[in-house]
């Protein structure tokens, strides 16, 4: 098959179809030669090209095939686009997230901290009262001992003093009269030999 030349474009008419440049298409599609060449080979297309003087020809079909490969690797790499930027998205919400419940969980270390700190103060305190309570508790056992010593000893002594009391008064209730008697009389001898003692004195 002879290819000829149409016009300076370089289009040419094969059968029914018409061929483009690469460049041309590149053009049309808004994207790079290169990117045209790379997709040409990922569709392994390039032995299919026609070559019409130093330029490579596309016709309809490969225009068709090139066009649809650069949409969908534009639709994947919008769409990986995308899909980054959800995940980055995402993961920067998880980091607020994180960062607020880390600073939540701080801030309720923090306050738990405070209150059993206010709690260990309050166990402190409580120690020390009952440790004085019972001290003081020890003291009034204490002195209730020395008082009960000193209120047995006070009631013991008061029982020997009433029991010599009524030894004594045992032993005068226990004298005879006939004691008294000589007593009363001897005394009353005394008494009348010293009347006559003065009696004799005087005259």
């Amino acid at each position: 098959m002879i290819h000829k030349l149409v016009d300076n474009k370089y289009k040419a008419t094969v059968g029914s179809f018409m061929n483009i440049t690469i460049k041309e298409l590149a053009d049309e599609l808004g994207v790079s030669k290169t990117t045209i060449s790379n997709t040409i080979d990922m569709l392994g297309i390039q032995q299919e090209l026609k070559k019409i003087g130093n330029r490579f020809m596309l016709d309809e079909i490969q225009v068709s095939k090139i066009k649809t490969q650069i949409m969908q690797s534009s639709e994947m790499k919008t769409s990986q686009k995308l899909q980054n930027e959800t995940q980055s998205e995402t993961q920067k919400v998880q980091s607020e997230t994180e960062k607020t419940l880390i600073s939540f969980l701080e801030m309720q270390i923090s306050i738990l901290h405070d209150q059993l700190t206010a709690k260990d103060a309050q166990i402190n305190m409580l120690g020390k009262s009952l440790q004085d309570t019972s001290s003081a508790l020890t003291a009034a056992q204490e002195a209730l001992r020395d008082t009960t010593a000193a209120l047995t000893a006070a009631q013991a002594l008061h029982a020997g003093t009433i029991k010599q009391q009524l030894t004594e008064h045992s032993v005068i209730s226990d004298v005879p009269s006939d004691f008294d008697s000589k007593s009363d009389t001897s005394t009353q001898n005394k008494r009348q030999k010293k009347i006559w003692q003065r009696f004799f004195r005087k005259n």
